[in-house]
């Protein structure tokens, strides 16, 4: 289906040990850098994604149709494939993963209204939690509240990724790319443990996107805008027209 996406494109992507990798943190970071990530990789600490949308209802039961046009979506994935090679996937899984199309299983417009009025509503959650409804695609799982989406990219779940180099670049051009395709600037980034649990509370409970900036800076503070510090701080927020150095 994809004929510019062959085995030859990719044979310039190599396996990269993780020794490699490590050795070229210890150059560009700071020793306390690196136990921070020692510690997210050891506490399973995953990481959040979280942009606007515009969508209705309807419209999100659509998206998988919508996702699958998304030529420019497809091309920064396998521009930034060495993230997929790090975890030892090979080529050939990573050109069969674009080629499976997304689709609703078990949910349905209903299913979807049902959990934005549950979550928007305090008592109901204090009683049920937070129900989530999530779609599966080539690049993880998306998460759809009311006013945002939340992205949890798979294998690159875990925050410790974003100390990694190929895995860092994957996630934030993605992320990039994903949020301009929804007509957005500005990507929301935390960990889903301890206190910045607070953004991703937010984001189910119905909240937009400027208001979660707004009281994420009022809870925990500007973030950084160098991107080892933000990654240390767990919350912080990229911008299109800004974007982190």
């Amino acid at each position: 289906m994809y004929s510019k996406y062959t085995d030859d494109n990719l044979s310039k992507y190599e396996f990269v040990p993780s020794v490699d990798i490590r050795r070229e943190r210890i150059d560009i970071r700071s020793g306390y850098f690196i136990q921070i990530t020692y510690f997210y990789t050891c506490m399973g600490i995953d990481l959040r994604v979280i942009t606007g949308h515009r969508l209705s209802a309807k419209q999100v039961m659509d998206f998988p149709d919508w996702l699958e046009k998304q030529q420019q979506l497809k091309d920064v994935f396998i521009e930034h494939s060495a993230s997929k090679l790090y975890f030892g996937y090979k080529r050939a899984d990573i050109l069969s993963g674009l080629e499976k199309k997304s689709t609703w299983e078990n949910y349905t417009e209903a299913d979807l209204l049902e959990s934005w009025e549950n979550n928007e509503d305090p008592e109901r959650v204090d009683e049920t939690g937070f129900i989530q409804v999530s779609l599966v695609t080539y690049f993880g799982f998306i998460y759809f509240n009311r006013e945002t989406i939340e992205v949890m990219y798979f294998p690159e779940h875990k925050y410790s990724n974003l100390t990694e180099v190929p895995q860092r670049s994957y996630i934030l051009n993605f992320s990039k790319a994903l949020a301009q395709a929804f007509g957005q600037t500005q990507i929301v980034y935390c960990s889903d443990t301890y206190e910045t649990e607070y953004i991703e509370t937010l984001a189910s409970e119905g909240k937009n996107l400027e208001t979660i900036i707004k009281l994420g800076i009022e809870r925990f503070g500007s973030p950084p805008k160098t991107i080892e510090a933000a990654i240390v701080n767990r919350f912080f927020i990229d911008d299109l027209h800004n974007p982190l150095k």
